[in-house]
């Protein structure tokens, strides 16, 4: 049986990553979310405005960008998912990058926290900077 944690986590990922609605920042999250993560090879602790820009800046630079989830479980308050993310780079400058029209693929490996049945805290982890290389 799916639990209603892993539901908002499917939520997140069909909504935001794959369908760049952006009104869910308000529907599932509180309003004072901390994310600690990795996105370009050092950690940071972002609120829900850098997490914003941060998919704001995959929209922009990458067409076809999609998030698969391969893994999801959780356990009381946490739901641990891996995404497997793919796009082609052929929109915007990524990363001091010029867009050639390359596949980009990564894993992205993620603990979110929840308070009753909103994310209430986020750490993260991808291997995004591993192929980096796709793109070049």
């Amino acid at each position: 049986m799916v639990c209603k944690k892993q539901e908002v986590i499917k939520t997140l990922v069909r909504e935001l990553f794959n369908g760049y609605n952006f009104e869910v920042f308000d529907t599932l999250f509180t309003k004072n979310m901390k994310s600690m993560g990795t996105i370009a090879g050092h950690f940071e602790e972002n609120g829900i405005d850098e997490l914003k820009s941060i998919n704001n800046l995959f929209q922009s630079c990458f067409s076809n960008f999609h998030a698969e989830i391969k893994e999801i479980f959780s356990e009381k308050n946490k739901v641990c998912v891996v995404l497997e993310v793919t796009g082609i780079h052929d929109k915007d400058i990524f990363m001091g990058m010029e867009p050639k029209g390359n596949s980009f693929r990564f894993e992205s490996f993620n603990v979110f926290y929840f308070e009753g049945n909103l994310i209430s805290g986020h750490w993260g982890i991808s291997n995004m900077i591993r192929h980096l290389d796709l793109l070049k």
